[in-house]
C-alpha cells in the first residue's frame, strides 16, 4: 500500500498522473485523482500475495495526507481482510501505520528505505 501509494505523493519529481499502471508482479493500479482514490485489483508486489481493494487519500493539504486502506490480501491459505491507517507523504525513515488484520489491531512502522 505505501508503494501503491507513492505514486500519487505530490512532493515525488516528476510527478506522475497515469490512471493506471500494473503492479510490480501482476495486477492493475487505477487511481482516480477526482476522489483521492487507488484501487488494487489483483496487485502483486511479491510473487506469492496478491492485494485487491482500495487505499484513500484525505486532508487538505496535498503534502501531508491521511491514508487509509481497506484491503483483501490472498495467498495459497486463501484471502485475509487488511484495514490500515497512516500519515502519507512524510520525510521520515519510518512510517507509523495501525490496522487489523484477519480481526486482529496492530500497530507498527514501514521503513522508508
Amino acid at each position: 500500500m505505501a508503494d501503491a501509494a507513492a505514486r500519487r505523493n505530490p512532493l515525488r519529481s516528476p510527478y506522475w498522473q497515469g490512471a493506471t499502471e500494473a503492479g510490480l508482479r501482476g495486477g492493475l493500479l487505477a487511481f482516480d485523482d477526482r476522489t483521492a482514490t487507488i484501487r488494487l485489483r489483483g496487485v502483486r508486489f511479491v510473487d506469492d500475495l496478491t492485494v485487491s481493494g482500495e487505499i484513500r487519500l484525505s486532508g487538505a493539504d496535498p503534502s501531508f495526507r491521511d491514508a487509509t486502506a481497506r484491503l483483501d490480501v490472498t495467498d495459497g491459505g486463501g484471502s485475509r481482510a487488511v484495514r490500515l491507517s497512516w500519515e502519507a507523504f512524510r520525510a521520515t525513515d519510518e512510517t507509523a501505520v495501525s490496522g487489523v488484520f484477519a480481526g486482529h489491531r496492530f500497530t507498527g512502522t514501514i521503513p522508508q528505505h
